[in-house]
Parts: structure tokens; sequence; C-alpha cells
């Protein structure tokens, strides 16, 4: 069986076994989002609880009243001014941000059609993702796989990030990042740094790469809207503005699908032509 598949299959079956909280200390007086087994999703603020029950006030002023057994989950909502979160806050677009994806929350994402993926957060520090090319014309066995652990924590205006990006594309080609990136903000605005350096497998060993720099960001324009940048500084050549890769893109999302709308781009390119573009969407399942 294939190992990006199987990994797949497991991360799917975590999520179904997710959303049980016993113990909703600390949430008091925050804004909250309770989703029932149902799936009808409830936001408000904690106001009370006992053995049997939670008591939420929405927005509205109302008082809801709901049975412990009847929620999957009930986790807290980080924006003060949106009633959500950009589900899909881990990442800008190719690289991710400080924040690594919590406990239970899950997604599955498409790059240019061509490379679908699923990530998972095994706890609240450390997350998975995997997945594999599906080139038309291309073998199983010949298309590119790839698989990236991750390891993070959160403080108060910020959060830290480390990881691995592992890519194999044949038998003889292994290729990947390692990385260390920090957002610095908050979820609706941030800014993000990183370092990596990649390496590539050769005959007498790995080839390890100059660094690679990171400068990215997000800006919240509404409620379901973001502003995202993502730039490169690649080192180990003499720098030059005009190569060096850009990139700007809006997110569309809502409390699970989100859509990257942008374009990739250096001064070179829009000299000779039209910059690239880049489409992704992301679906969140699990918490949000």
């Amino acid at each position: 069986m294939n190992v990006t598949f199987a990994l797949v299959m497991i991360l799917l079956c975590i999520s179904g076994r997710e959303g049980k909280m016993a113990d909703y200390s600390g949430l008091e007086s925050r804004k909250v989002q309770v989703v029932l087994k149902s799936g009808r999703e409830i936001t408000g603020f904690l106001i009370g609880q006992d053995s049997l029950r939670v008591w939420l006030r929405t927005q509205d002023g109302l008082k809801i009243e709901i049975s412990r057994q009847d929620i999957g989950s009930i986790v807290e909502v980080k924006s003060e001014k949106y009633e959500f979160d950009d589900p899909n806050y881990s990442r800008l677009l190719f690289s991710p941000t400080g924040w690594p994806l919590g406990k239970g929350h899950g997604y599955f994402s498409d790059t240019y059609v061509f490379f679908p993926s699923v990530a998972y957060g095994l706890t609240d520090n450390l997350s998975l993702l995997g997945g594999f090319s599906v080139f038309p014309g291309v073998s199983f066995r010949d298309q590119i796989y790839f698989l990236a652990p991750r390891i993070g924590t959160r403080f108060e205006k910020g959060a830290i990030s480390a990881g691995l990006l592992w890519i194999s594309a044949g038998k003889e080609h292994r290729y990947g990042i390692v990385y260390g990136v920090g957002s610095v903000g908050e979820r609706d605005r941030s800014l993000t740094f990183g370092i990596g350096f990649g390496y590539a497998s050769k005959e007498s060993g790995y080839e390890i790469s100059n660094p690679i720099f990171l400068i990215g960001g997000n800006l919240r324009l509404s409620s379901h809207i973001s502003l995202l940048t993502e730039n490169w500084i690649i080192t180990g050549h003499p720098f030059d503005i005009e190569s060096e890769p850009y990139s700007l893109a809006l997110r569309f999302f809502g409390r699970r699908l989100s859509v990257d709308l942008g374009v990739v781009f250096n001064y070179s390119i829009l000299k000779e032509g039209f910059p690239i573009p880049w489409l992704s969407f992301a679906y969140h399942f699990g918490k949000v």
C-alpha cells in the first residue's frame, strides 16, 4: 500500500473521532464556536456550564442552553472583530505561517489542480501534511510525493514553527527544505518571517543550499476576504531585486472553505509578459 495514501486514510479516521471535549474550563466569558453533532454551528459567549448543559449568550443578547450530549466541540473564536477566523490561518500561499495547525484541525487542499494534499493537527503543537501529484498520463509510481511534519507553539502576539518538507520524484530524486518560520501580530493581521535550507540527494550524499529567506504577511479586509503576500530572497548569488520571486493574492473564505487567487512574479517576468497565476483551495474538516 502506498505510504502517502495510508497516511491520508489514517488522518481522515482520526478526524472522525475528534470533537469530544468534556471540560470547557478556561473559556468562560470568551467568544466561542459550538459545533453540534448535527453539524450546526453556534457562535456566542460562554456564560455558564454544569455537568449536563452549557449556556451561551449570542451577540443579539439571547441566552441559549445546549445539552452536552449534543455538542461535538467548543473552540474559542480568536478574532475579536469578526464572527469567525480565517480557517486557513496556518498558511500563506506555498509557505506556512508561524501558527501551527491546532489539535483536531484538518484540511484537504489542492494547488493548481494537480497537487492535492491532506493536513491534520495531531496535537496543538504537532501536525502532519501529506500528498502527491495527479498528472494525467503519468503512472501512480512516477508521480511526485511529499510529506511535511511540523512543530510549533503560540505566544501572546504571534507564533513560531519549524518543519521539514520531503519530496520524492522517482527512485533517484529526493528533495526538500528544512525551515523555521515566525509570525508576529494577530491572525487577522500579521507579518511572517522565515529561513530555510533546501537539500537534494546526490550519489555522494545530500547537497545543502544556501539560506532562503521568507518575508510575507496577511491583512484581513472584511469578514470573508484577506490580502496575502509571500516573497523570497534566495541567497548564494549576487542579489538582484528584479530576479527574486514575489506574490500577491486574495483569499476568499467562509468557516470551512478558502480559495486563494493571486499571481507569482518578478520584475523580469513583468517586463516580458504576464505574471504566473496562483490558484489553490482548501476545505477544512474537524474543528475550525
